[in-house]
């Protein structure tokens, strides 16, 4: 093996590693032993397979014989930035160009398509600049002006590097010049001449400026940068975006490299992931998919796919050609996020970095500078109460040398007060320097560290953080957002929820007997009157009258917490309530159906799926790592303060609540705490603890075990055990068992070790928030791949602000409210009786105290800003006490709500075509939908009519096999069918794309959808439900195991049979025979397409054909045409002829499944009920 580096000769350097290693310490030797460069710089660096054109994973051992090389892949903002991080780092750098400008990788009118020229690969690995066709003047002129610049700049700089004259410099032009530079032969003869006449005169004026061959080489790299941007994208074409269900698209993805202008700094770019989709022009049609900084993590599956989670909205799916270019991807994306945002952190697990492994195992930074170090201790001390000795130390590695890692420790009050030098020795061992008595040489380092420790006295490890800002560490980063890490705190507070506002009581109304009670707040299902037309249903969350002397700044600060987040995975804030009139503060929340999670896994451990609780712990990692990014400390995280939003036969979503106000004992939190906070309650049951972070991580863990215990508490492992006995076992290393589902499920146990790394003892060992959601994701995505809309982007319903009505199906609970029962303040109101937060009493003692006899008039005085309102709603709101009536789950949806890109229709029929589409929702959030509208040339009054009998009929239907219905929309008279959106798209595109892997598995998949199926149809039947056009094209997939029936555009409601007086486009293979001669339709005919979409299955996509009959129903036939083939059709199924078994279906199949439900005589195909067992008992037989 050997690794070809530039040096400042011609010819390529050659390194040959003595021993096996892993690709990124044969980086660092080269970088130290043969570059001498600064240990940041080597993290700028890559393997490169030069055949294979294939980048080196960090961890990947290097022993078989290949030819490597050394390149600076991930790029600096700006020469200058390069500069400073290392000269050596810089040279090398322009090495790397020069010579790719020389091979014409910068310039040429070609797409280069290969890792090296003389190379027989075809890996993409960047992209050139390409010169445009034809010989435009304008743009050949600029072209031409560039490209003698830039050669220009090179001559002069090895004329002034190697002491040789112009003339003698020149005579070897074209070892300057770019390969590929002249369009044709006449170009090159009548250019060059001019080329190397302006080269010349621009070399003579460079060399009176007499500028520095360092300058020369800044220009270089900074015109290259302004004028040719995309040498430095790396591109992967020919990759599949599984985006549009079945309209699987083919797209070019570009990562792009940082960018400082050198004409303009204020023009700055970080790394982006782009996306062009094929057919179109990079230039024009290339759109912004992520930038480094908003993505979450990247899960990586056994296939070459990949899942990118982004910060914000849905994640996004693509499928490689091969591994290598899944790899190149993964390695590019995750060493631009450790050095543009955290340091310490892999996006993918696919991408192992074992030097990082090493510093995190010892709690040592990286290369940091010295007043990252005082800003650290200066920010920590103190902060941790009771947690430590106020005393801390720092380790981290040198800037300059390899082998050197500084021991900085601090004083009582945040200063530095000694530093020390580790070094290692390869004979000796890790020594420290200034030496001290009785501390010699430990082979390893913890060793070394624990000694030091009992001489030194050094307090507290401050060990790396993933919030760790410094410029030796991410050497990516922008300069602007460098800067503005230098100017603002670590600790900085997060940015308020601008979506609460201040509500006067007087606009809310309670239903008092729907109230839960806890120490201190009391918590009722409300009503907010949001405006005369407005009504939405809310939580209000209230102190406790004697509770308010005390306690009322914690109550504010715990409100100013929760109003600080803006998540989809956190309880939303609606509005504060100040206290007024003797009514103490309130916050207003958004109102939870399903109760606390808790309570609804105990009562629902029967029909819990393992899907479902991996969703619950994904979305409450993403609550954590979005709280861990705000820098907020919740610090109750438990499972009844975590509450159940959705749950749908596709998705379980959940939200975490407030924090409440801090009441924590040993007897009942023990288990939520991390042990070093346990001293904190010696001599006191209760305690209000710091803003320590480990306090949540801890928590997430123990409430991960609660989910996965179907809601049991841990106290149940325990009974008899008190806090200080828990305490101590947990001290001991004691850990609660595996919960039951994890016992029932292997599958499940990758959780249990998950729970496992953050009970540690010792708090740097513990996964961060960000690895728990890589983690967990990691695992729903590869292991429970069966929902690919989302691992947890929390989608919500409309609320009654876009609905124009209120939802009384709504009930909540939260953090602070205990598990018992509803503690109810009046027996004498039904669970649907309402009262004003600020009722007439509370200013006149005049009224009654009983609201069942209040006043109309006296309704009337509640408000004036809501005066009229409630003048003309008081007998239905307050006096008569009205009941809501409850809501459908079909919503007519306003035109503002819809987005849909109608550029790229993702089904089409006859008259109508389906679009890819979002629902908006008031707080922000949206969902994506399948958008069904009839087509702008076909629209008429009976098309429409028919569209409304399909949404009439389908709305109806609740199914796990059918699809789901979300909403509809009049436009102009049209209607719009707004369904649910499965991203495999239909069944006959997915067994052509996927049909390697369903052969694979011998079919079982293939007879879990036909299982599916024929589910759904046995549900449509007991409906009375004709599909009419049951196909695989109207199948769409969820997952590996759920299909959905589709389009019932056809579909009709009979009591026995259905006889079609229309002459409409009918699909004509696919109809039984009754149906073709007479326009007799039944659960029969519907059995026959059944069968026809069996055969489509299990011959994998094939278009069924009768045999002699392979040519008919062409588009390009006339009306005659088809008309007599229509005949033929017809006349050949009576006579007994049926579409014949294909090379990949089974005897068994299609003579016992798919032939008899094509009986000619309807009376004998078998029932859909008959075919589920059928369909069983040949599985059995076959798979």
């Amino acid at each position: 093996m050997e690794v070809r580096y530039y040096n400042e000769e011609d010819d390529m350097g050659l390194y040959q590693p003595t021993t096996s290693k892993a690709a990124e310490f044969v980086i660092s030797d080269i970088c130290q032993y043969v570059l001498s460069m600064h240990p940041q710089a080597k993290y700028l660096f890559n393997l490169r397979n030069i055949s294979s054109g294939t980048w080196l994973t960090p961890d990947k051992l290097i022993q078989e014989r290949q030819i490597l090389e050394l390149r600076l892949r991930f790029k600096v903002p700006g020469p200058d930035r390069l500069l400073s991080i290392d000269p050596r780092a810089f040279q090398y750098f322009y090495l790397q160009v020069r010579e790719d400008f020389k091979k014409g990788l910068v310039i040429n009118e070609r797409t280069w398509n290969g890792p090296d020229p003389q190379s027989s690969s075809t890996s993409l690995w960047f992209p050139v600049i390409e010169i445009k066709s034809g010989k435009n003047s304008d743009y050949l002129s600029d072209h031409y002006a560039s490209a003698t610049k830039l050669t220009s700049l090179t001559i002069l700089i090895h004329m002034l590097s190697k002491s040789l004259t112009l003339k003698e410099t020149l005579k070897n032009l074209s070892s300057y010049t770019p390969k590929g530079l002249w369009l044709d032969s006449v170009d090159r003869l009548f250019g060059r001449e001019r080329f190397k006449n302006n080269a010349k005169n621009l070399i003579i004026t460079w060399q009176k400026n007499k500028k520095s061959i360092l300058s020369l080489k800044k220009e270089f790299l900074s015109l290259i940068q302004e004028q040719y941007p995309g040498y430095f994208t790396e591109t992967f074409s020919n990759v599949t975006r599984i985006d549009r269900g079945s309209e699987l698209s083919q797209v070019t993805l570009f990562v792009t490299a940082p960018f400082l202008s050198a004409l303009d700094t204020t023009v700055e770019k970080d790394p982006e992931l782009r996306l062009l989709e094929e057919g179109h022009k990079k230039t024009k049609d290339d759109f912004l998919v992520c930038t480094v900084e908003d993505i979450c993590n990247i899960s990586a599956g056994s296939s070459e796919e990949i899942q990118i989670l982004r910060k914000n909205g849905m994640p996004e799916y693509f499928r490689f050609k091969s591994s290598h270019e899944k790899s190149n991807l993964l390695t590019l994306l995750c060493g631009y996020y450790r050095l543009c945002e955290k340091w310490i952190f892999s996006l993918s697990n696919n991408v192992v970095y074992p030097s990082l492994n090493f510093l995190l195992k010892h709690n040592i930074h990286g290369p940091v500078h010295t007043d990252f170090v005082d800003k650290k201790f200066a920010e920590r001390s103190g902060n941790f109460g009771s947690l430590s000795n106020n005393c801390f130390y720092i380790l981290h590695q040198d800037t300059e040398s390899y082998d050197t890692i500084f021991l900085h420790i601090s004083d009582i009050k945040g200063k530095r007060k000694s530093t020390y030098k580790i070094k290692k020795s390869d004979n000796l061992g890790y020594g420290v320097s200034p030496s001290i008595p009785g501390i010699g040489f430990f082979l390893n380092l913890q060793d070394l560290i624990s000694n030091l420790n009992s001489r030194l006295e050094l307090g507290r490890c401050l060990h790396p953080s993933e919030f760790d800002k410094d410029s030796g560490l991410l050497l990516c980063r922008s300069i602007r957002r460098l800067q503005t890490d230098v100017s603002q705190s670590s600790a900085s507070g997060p940015f308020f929820n601008t979506g609460a506002v201040f509500i006067p009581f007087r606009a809310l109304g309670r239903y008092e007997n729907v109230k839960k009670e806890g120490r201190f707040t009391n918590v009722w299902k409300g009503q907010w009157l949001k405006s005369r037309s407005k009504k939405e249903v809310v939580a209000i969350k209230q102190l406790k009258p004697e509770c308010e002397k005390l306690h009322l700044q914690a109550f504010s600060n715990m409100s100013n917490k929760i109003m600080s987040c803006s998540d989809s995975t956190i309880a939303t804030v609606l509005g504060f309530c100040p206290s007024y009139c003797n009514q103490p503060s309130a916050i207003i929340l958004e109102y939870f159906n399903l109760g606390p999670l808790d309570e609804f896994l105990r009562n629902n451990s029967e029909s819990i799926k393992e899907i479902e609780l991996i969703e619950a712990a994904a979305g409450l990692a993403r609550a954590l790592w979005y709280l861990t990014e705000q820098r907020i400390v919740h610090g109750n995280i438990r499972c009844k303060s975590v509450f159940v939003r959705m749950r749908e036969e596709d998705s379980f979503k959940v939200k975490l609540g407030d924090p409440g106000i801090s009441d924590h004992s040993l007897e009942k939190d023990a288990f939520w705490l991390p042990p070093e906070v346990f001293s904190s309650f010696i001599n006191t049951s209760l305690t209000i603890l710091p803003e320590y972070p480990e306090i949540d991580t801890w928590a997430y863990s123990t409430t991960l075990w609660e989910i996965f215990a179907y809601g049991q508490s841990p106290h149940t492992q325990f009974p008899e055990f008190t806090g200080n006995k828990i305490a101590n076992l947990i001290i001991g290393g004691e850990r609660l068992p595996k919960p039951i589902s994890i016992l029932k499920e292997s599958k499940l146990l990758p959780m249990y070790k998950l729970m496992n790394k953050c009970w540690c003892l010792d708090p740097t060992l513990r996964n961060s928030p960000q690895q728990i959601l890589k983690d967990v994701n990691q695992l729903f995505y590869r292991v429970y791949n069966s929902r690919m809309t989302h691992s947890y982007v929390t989608i919500k319903e409309p609320r009654e602000d876009s609905l124009n009505e209120v939802e009384d199906s709504v009930t909540t609970t939260l953090s602070e409210i205990h598990s018992t029962p509803c503690q109810f303040a009046s027996n004498k109101l039904n669970s649907s009786s309402i009262l004003p937060m600020f009722p007439p009493s509370a200013s006149s003692n005049s009224l009654s105290q009983d609201p069942l006899i209040r006043k109309e008039a006296d309704v009337r005085r509640m408000s004036s800003d809501y005066g009229s309102y409630l003048n003309s709603q008081s007998t239905s709101v307050y006096t008569a006490y009205f009941t809501y009536s409850q809501c459908t789950s079909i919503y007519s949806l306003g035109e503002h709500q819809l987005e849909l890109n109608k550029d790229c229709p993702i089904g089409e029929g006859h008259f109508g075509i389906v679009y890819r589409g979002t629902i908006s929702r008031s707080d922000g959030d949206w969902d994506e939908v399948a958008v069904k509208m009839l087509k702008e040339s076909d629209f008429n009054l009976d098309a429409n009519a028919s569209m409304k009998t399909e949404f009439d009929l389908m709305k109806e239907l609740r199914h796990e096999n059918v699809v789901k219905i979300k909403g509809t929309l009049e436009e102009s008279d049209r209607i719009i069918i707004i369904m649910e959106y499965l991203r495999e798209g239909s069944l006959d595109k997915y067994l052509i794309v996927h049909e390697c892997n369903l052969k694979e598995d011998r079919g079982k998949r293939l007879f879990k959808y036909a299982l599916g199926i024929a589910d759904g149809m046995e549900y449509l039947a007991s409906k009375n439900i004709i599909h009419r056009d049951l196909a695989a094209r109207n199948i769409l997939v969820a997952d590996e195991t759920t299909v959905k029936i589709a389009d019932f555009g056809l579909a009709r409601v009979s009591s026995d049979y259905y006889v079609m007086s229309s002459s409409s486009s009918i699909p004509v293979k696919w109809l039984a025979p009754e149906c073709l001669t007479n326009k007799v339709y039944s659960t029969a005919s519907d059995i026959w397409a059944f069968g026809v979409t069996l055969w489509e299955m299990f011959s994998y996509g094939k278009i069924p054909n009768l045999i002699g009959c392979e040519d008919f129903f062409n588009e390009s036939g006339t009306q005659e045409q088809h008309s007599a083939e229509m005949q033929k059709f017809v006349e050949a199924l009576l006579e007994g002829r049926r579409f014949p078994r294909t090379e990949d279906c089974s005897h068994i199949v299609y003579n016992e499944l798919i032939l008899p439900c094509w009986e000619k005589d309807s009376k004998n195909r078998p029932n859909f009920t008959a075919l589920k067992r059928l369909i069983s008992n040949i599985e059995l037989r076959v798979a």
